[in-house]
Formats: structure tokens, sequence, C-alpha cells
């Protein structure tokens, strides 16, 4: 009976399940620039370029190396 309008309901809900898949991993590789003596990292994320030292993006914070 539905408290509401107080009628019976016909109506059966049944609850669905899904299973989620696992999605594959993505590995992000870090391209090194060379010009002359001097190394350049690109950043996968955001596309900046740093010197060779650095360690993390300083725009958007992507680790750079390993």
């Amino acid at each position: 009976m539905n408290k509401f309008i107080k009628k019976t309901t016909t109506k059966k809900t049944v609850k669905k399940t899904t299973v989620k898949k696992e999605a594959p991993v993505k590995v992000e590789t870090v391209e090194v620039i060379k010009k002359g003596t001097q190394e350049f990292i690109e950043c996968p994320r955001c596309g900046w370029i740093h010197s060779g030292d650095t360690v993390r993006c300083r725009f958007c914070g992507k680790k750079l190396q390993g």
C-alpha cells in the first residue's frame, strides 16, 4: 500500500548492479629536450618546459622526475 495515495502498488522495482571495469593504466613519459649542452624537460600535463634539474612543474605541480 502506498502511504501517500492509499492505493496498492503494482510496479515492482528491481535494483540493478553493475561491475566496474578497471581503466587501462596510462603511463606518462617525460620528454627531455637537448639544446647544445643544456637539457630541458617538458611537463606531460601542461606542456611547460623546465630546466633539466627540476623535480616538479612549477605551474601545475606534476612530478617530472621518477
